[in-house]
């Protein structure tokens, strides 16, 4: 099971002035590919993305070393979103004004940095707002809790549920089956909605 998060760009604090956020492009995923941590699953999630078509991420850079990064994904992705091999049904087609933020990866560094993750993720609501969205999505695995508890210290409001469902027939491709509760962080009132994966 995975919680639902949203977070209200107009209510979130302003990105930090030392945070400095960087496009992604081909060149750095090929060093990505090549870096210490390539092995980590949220790296690897995210370059699959960035294979797929996937291509808005950005990246903080400090001194030329990666410190944090992330996709944000937009109404005009939900077609590529659809077709992703594996896990589609976890993303419901985002309406206008909405993004969802996915893979964010923290870089493993000697240094001991507070609130990384916490400043890049302020940083990454103000290039969506830059781009004209009001809100963004995210889910994290209901067990994960040091990654709940930044979505809390990032001022994402719980916002639902999603749950997954494998079956499968033989002689027949399994397909999973995403039900999404959609709870309302204001009201606390909560909608149901099935997703299929392609």
């Amino acid at each position: 099971m995975w919680n639902r998060y949203v977070a209200d760009l107009d209510k979130v604090p302003p990105a930090p002035a030392h945070v400095t956020l960087t496009p992604v492009t081909d060149d750095i995923i090929e060093q990505l590919e090549n870096h210490p941590d390539s092995a980590h699953n949220q790296l690897i999630s995210g370059i699959r993305f960035w294979r797929h078509g996937l291509r808005r991420a950005y990246i903080w850079l400090d001194n030329g070393e990666p410190v944090c990064i992330q996709w944000l994904l937009l109404p005009e992705d939900n077609a590529l979103i659809a077709r992703l091999p594996n896990w589609s049904g976890m993303y419901p087609p985002l309406e206008p004004g909405t993004g969802r933020v996915e893979n964010l990866f923290k870089f493993t560094s000697p240094a001991k940095r507070r609130s990384v993750a916490v400043n890049f993720e302020f940083a990454m609501y103000e290039q969506a707002r830059r781009l004209g969205l009001r809100q963004i999505l995210t889910h994290i695995h209901a067990l994960n809790e040091p990654a709940n508890r930044f979505a809390d210290g990032a001022a994402f409001l719980h916002a639902g549920t999603i749950r997954r469902y494998d079956f499968g027939v033989p002689g027949l491709r399994q397909r999973p089956l995403y039900l999404h509760e959609v709870a309302d962080p204001r009201e606390s009132q909560s909608v149901l909605s099935l997703e299929s994966a392609a």
